[in-house]
């Protein structure tokens, strides 16, 4: 049975039973790439979620045509988007800012890692 680790918890775990598909990503077919944390992590998340929901007043979604807080693209549904320690909402983000962040980490360490791959410069790890 295939394994993978949770990139949350760092714990290895059966792929067939402890994760779920990503329906959301538009670049694989509907349910053919497994989301990188495990079903534990991925609740904990969808929970904190809510609750940063919840502390910001339950805002909706600005209408289509509002810009991302992030590229300024106006064509995406927005993303509530909140910082995942202190629940902070720091804006509303097209799909692709949100997950393009939370790919790389959602830190800005990470951010500033990519920034200087791309500059051309090793990334030196503290």
């Amino acid at each position: 049975m295939p394994t993978r680790i949770c990139s949350k918890c760092n714990t290895e775990l059966p792929e067939t039973t402890e994760y779920f598909a990503n329906n959301v990503s538009s670049n694989f077919p509907k349910g053919t790439y497994l989301r990188p944390e495990c079903k534990k992590c991925t609740k904990k998340a969808g929970d904190g979620c809510r609750e940063a929901k919840k502390l910001a007043g339950n805002p909706k979604a600005p209408p289509l045509g509002t810009h991302c807080d992030n590229c300024g693209r106006t064509d995406m549904k927005l993303c509530f988007d909140h910082d995942h320690e202190t629940l902070a909402h720091r804006g509303w983000l097209c799909q692709n800012c949100n997950q393009g962040m939370g790919r790389l980490g959602d830190t800005i360490q990470s951010l500033l890692r990519a920034i200087e791959y791309m500059k051309g410069n090793k990334y030196q790890a503290q």
